[in-house]
């Protein structure tokens, strides 16, 4: 009885982790376009004047070039993998 209920918390646990790892692969692939939209929302305040400086726009402008870059090899490295489990379900 109590390898019954053992195997099963132990097969509930294993899907809520798979669940959460989709997840967590899924948020990861918007974390570019999330530091893009950070470096734009700087530039709007510097353009309203609410933040003024070199500061600032430097601050947008690395924001701009690592949410690019990350956004390109995030998307590609958690695309394959998406592809990959596709192939896999339908062997």
């Amino acid at each position: 009885m109590d390898r019954k209920i053992n195997a099963f918390f132990a097969i509930r646990i294993k899907r809520q982790q798979k669940k959460i790892s989709i997840t967590m692969n899924k948020m990861m692939r918007y974390v570019g376009i999330t530091l893009v939209l950070l470096g734009v929302i700087l530039l709007a305040l510097y353009f309203f004047n609410a933040l003024s400086g070199n500061g600032t726009l430097g601050t947008a402008a690395v924001f701009l070039v690592i949410g690019l870059l990350s956004h390109i090899i995030l998307n590609k490295f958690f695309q394959d993998d998406s592809a990959e489990g596709i192939k896999e379900n339908e062997q």
